[in-house]
């Protein structure tokens, strides 16, 4: 297996609530400063093999559990899609979540507005298809006793993990070989954040990094809803729980 950069992007957002899950369209973030200095890089590169769609493709890896009625009902109908909620998953997924630059622009005029301080056109994001690619086994995996009573975990449950594992490694490998650059990115979002947002923060990081990494992220149950004190309790709780699910699937 070649060699791969991880590059492990991880933000712990400030603690204020934001009401409800919405998954409605984002505002693209403000151009970084890097590239508005008169000396100033091209965030892409401008041959013709470069453009491409607008739209990002995401790998995401999560170990929320689907959303609840509860969930959906307070999202509302006009609000997009909800594939994965705030509760605790008994398993990793993974999948391809498609983030769309609404309206829609050809590839030339979002590079162009990428790269004002003042942009002249709007540029938002928008949560598009999400579809999940494989899942890891159901936990807590099965276990049996061995000679001697020795605790041993269910070899049926062990082997449906590496295939899941072997599958998940076979799509990043698909993923690197389409790359311009052979690393991948890795973001990973901190308290107050859902699905959606998750999804948004990575695309912005990947379109202002060029677009030439595999794009990823790693989400998990944090709360943005409800009480305070209680969220962040059961955040930080959830975090802990997630930290295991990322290992245990890394390259």
């Amino acid at each position: 297996m070649r060699q791969i950069l991880v590059r492990t992007l991880a933000t712990v957002l400030s603690a204020l609530l934001i009401g409800g899950c919405a998954t409605s369209a984002r505002q693209l973030m403000p151009t970084p400063t890097l590239y508005q200095r008169p000396d100033r890089q091209p965030v892409f590169d401008p041959s013709p093999a470069a453009r491409q769609s607008p739209d990002v493709d995401l790998l995401f890896i999560t170990d929320r559990a689907p959303p609840t009625a509860a969930e959906i009902a307070e999202q509302g109908k006009d609000a997009g899609p909800l594939p994965y909620g705030q509760e605790r998953g008994r398993r990793i997924a993974y999948g391809t979540a498609l983030v769309r630059v609404v309206p829609s622009l050809d590839w030339e005029t979002l590079r162009e507005q990428s790269q004002l301080a003042e942009r002249t056109r709007e540029v938002n994001l928008e949560l598009g298809q999400v579809q999940e690619l494989g899942a890891f086994p159901r936990e807590p995996y099965q276990i049996s006793r061995g000679p001697g009573g020795k605790i041993l975990r269910d070899r049926a449950e062990l082997a449906r993990h590496f295939e899941s594992k072997a599958a998940f490694q076979d799509e990043v490998q698909r993923r690197l070989a389409q790359a311009p650059k052979k690393e991948i990115l890795l973001y990973v979002h901190g308290f107050n954040e859902t699905f959606a947002t998750a999804a948004y923060t990575a695309a912005e990081l990947c379109h202002f990094l060029g677009r030439e990494q595999v794009c990823t992220f790693f989400t998990w149950p944090a709360s943005s809803r409800g009480n305070f004190l209680t969220s962040y309790t059961t955040t930080t709780e959830s975090a802990e729980y997630a930290v295991e699910h990322l290992k245990s699937i890394r390259a």
